[in-house]
């Protein structure tokens, strides 16, 4: 039970960060002044590779690269 909860809890939040870290590039300015750095970020806290591929394409071509690789 404890170990389907945790699962259930990561994919729960990498599905959100999915959606939330491309309204957030566009809606705050300072996210967007740097595409690497928003790509290393969300690179590193998206757990699935997809997830990562998805938020990263999203927010365009130089984070959707930078992202891939830091995965």
């Amino acid at each position: 039970h404890q170990v389907s909860a945790a699962v259930g809890t990561v994919v729960v939040g990498g599905t959100l960060s999915m959606f939330l870290y491309p309204f957030l590039f566009k809606l705050l300015p300072f996210l967007a002044a740097s595409p690497k750095l928003m790509g290393i970020y969300t690179g590193s806290t998206i757990h699935e590779i997809a997830g990562v591929v998805a938020a990263g394409n999203a927010m365009g071509g130089d984070v959707a690269f930078t992202a891939v690789v830091t995965k």
